[in-house]
């Protein structure tokens, strides 16, 4: 199937369209990170977003290329979480009913704030990849909208928008350093530091325990592997056509973390930032202390990408070694 490719001229679009519904969210440097890192660190505080993550401005943007609605008219799709309040938030704001598909055992708290917005929650299945089958099954049946999380370049263009305030604060960054789920981030990321005409590197990162993304990006085919990841926004069990048809040409570099060792950056970031960042957006963190040598004397900015950390991901990290 073919795609589009969003450009810098639809991620700017995408950022005058929502600009009223989001926060600009702050770029802090922390000099204890600073320290820790022996580089200039910027933290972007998605976790400080409407809903609490970063997905919300592509939910918008998708939202305001919307036909207007009946009153049958309904959004489906597949989530982990933050991707599903997104959803539901454009819903609400559009004048649609949402439906969410979500694996079993997702953080509650999501759960509720979907429902909160107004959606339909149905848990089933035991991965994304099951409920993105749910999801389209039901929009083939009913005749409802599907939305895909993941090859949707409206989407794409929405999130895209918080690396071009990145760039409206920072002329320069050496790195970008963002976690990988899908690739919306990452990919939006890339369009915006090609569409500037920046030489700033973009690394993704996601979990050991769920690489199909990373396989992806470095077979250079669409490669499927088992998610045993407990950050819920990492977890995804295979690579998807559009973001990847992106990060394969553009991407500067894609590592694997281990585990573990994201609940300790969860545990940091809570402690030098006083502030809670969700495990996927721990990653970068953690991502940015595997390459402390090759960040060393750098400017890097961290995509902190959400904050709705569950209590059992909270206690991980607390519990964890620094």
């Amino acid at each position: 199937m073919q795609y589009t490719i969003p450009t810098i001229e639809n991620v700017k679009s995408a950022k005058d369209a929502i600009k009223k519904y989001i926060n600009i969210t702050p770029l802090i440097n922390y000099p204890i990170l600073d320290k820790i890192l022996d580089a200039e660190v910027w933290i972007k505080h998605e976790n400080f977003q409407i809903l609490g993550s970063f997905k919300v401005r592509g939910g918008l943007n998708y939202g305001t290329y919307l036909k207007k609605p009946t009153l049958s008219s309904v959004l489906i799709t597949p989530s982990t979480g933050n991707h599903g309040q997104s959803i539901a938030y454009a819903a609400k704001i559009f004048g649609y009913k949402s439906i969410i598909c979500c694996p079993i055992g997702i953080n509650p708290s999501k759960i509720q704030s979907m429902e909160n917005l107004g959606a339909q929650v149905i848990s089933e299945g035991n991965n994304y990849d099951e409920s993105k089958s749910n999801a389209q099954e039901l929009a083939e049946i009913n005749g409802y909208t599907y939305v895909d999380g993941a090859n949707e370049d409206k989407l794409i263009a929405g999130v895209a928008t918080y690396s071009l305030e990145i760039f409206d604060k920072l002329n320069d960054p050496d790195f970008i350093i963002v976690p990988l789920g899908a690739g919306s981030g990452a990919s939006g990321a890339c369009i915006v530091r090609n569409g500037l005409n920046k030489q700033t590197e973009i690394i993704a990162v996601q979990s050991s325990e769920s690489p199909a993304g990373y396989l992806s990006w470095k077979n250079k085919k669409l490669t499927e592997s088992k998610s045993n990841s407990k950050c819920e926004g990492l977890a995804t069990g295979q690579g998807y056509e559009l973001p990847q048809s992106i990060l394969k040409e553009h991407l500067n570099d894609f590592i694997l973390v281990d585990e573990k060792k994201i609940f300790s950056a969860m545990k940091l970031f809570l402690f030098n930032t006083k502030s809670l960042v969700e495990s996927a957006g721990a990653s970068t963190l953690a991502a940015a202390i595997e390459l402390k040598q090759r960040i060393k004397g750098k400017k890097v900015v961290l995509i902190a990408s959400g904050g709705n950390a569950s209590v059992n991901n909270l206690i991980k990290a607390l519990e964890s070694s620094i």
